[in-house]
C-alpha cells in the first residue's frame, strides 16, 4: 500500500501544485489589476494619435481590406469596430473605401514618425490580415510596403505577426475550453 501511496502522490502532486499556483495567480488582486491593465494598454496608443494619424490608420486598414480583392465579413466587422475606436464615423469609412488609392495611403503613412505608433499600425494590420482565416500574398505585400515606409525591419514584422497569431490561437482555445463556440 505504501508503494501505491507514493505512486498516487507522484502521479497527482504535480497537478495539485500547478492547480494551487494557478488558483493563487488567477484570484489574486494583483493579477486582476494586471489583466485589466493589459486589456486597457493594448489600445491606449489610440489616445496618443492625432486626428490625422487616426485617419491614416483607418485608411491603412481599408487599403488592407481591399488589397486581396476579397472583403470578408470579419474584415467588415473589424472596420466597423475599429472605426468606433478611432472615432471615425461609418459613413467616412465607406467614403474612404470608395476613394481608396494605395499609393496615397502609403505616402501618408510616411508621416508617422514615432516608432511606437508605427509598430501599433503594423500590429493592427497583422490582426486584420489574419482575421479572415488567411494571410494572402497581397496582404503580406501591403504590410511589407507599409513597414518599409515606417522604417520597420522585416524581422520585427515577423515577430509581431507571430505574436498576433499566438494571441488569436490562445483566444480561440479559450473559446473552445469555455464552450463559447
Amino acid at each position: 500500500t505504501y508503494f501505491f501511496q507514493i505512486m498516487h502522490f507522484i502521479r497527482y502532486a504535480p497537478f495539485s501544485f500547478i492547480y494551487c499556483i494557478l488558483n493563487k495567480l488567477l484570484y489574486s488582486t494583483t493579477n486582476k489589476k494586471l489583466w485589466r491593465k493589459n486589456m486597457n494598454q493594448e489600445y491606449e496608443y489610440i489616445a496618443t494619435l492625432s486626428p490625422e494619424e487616426k485617419k491614416i490608420f483607418v485608411e491603412s486598414f481599408c487599403c488592407m481590406v481591399c488589397s486581396d480583392k476579397k472583403v470578408a465579413k470579419e474584415e467588415i466587422d473589424f472596420l466597423k469596430n475599429i472605426g468606433k475606436m478611432y472615432e471615425i464615423p461609418e459613413k467616412d469609412i465607406v467614403a474612404i473605401m470608395k476613394n481608396l488609392n494605395r499609393e496615397e495611403v502609403l505616402a501618408k503613412v510616411s508621416t508617422i514618425t514615432e516608432r511606437k505608433k508605427a509598430l501599433q499600425l503594423i500590429k493592427e494590420l497583422c490582426y486584420l490580415a489574419n482575421s479572415d482565416r488567411g494571410l494572402d500574398d497581397e496582404e503580406i505585400d501591403f504590410i511589407i510596403d507599409m513597414a518599409e515606409r515606417l522604417n520597420i525591419e522585416n524581422e520585427k514584422i515577423k515577430q509581431i505577426n507571430k505574436w498576433v497569431l499566438d494571441k488569436i490561437v490562445l483566444l480561440k482555445t479559450g473559446d473552445i475550453i469555455l464552450e463559447n463556440e
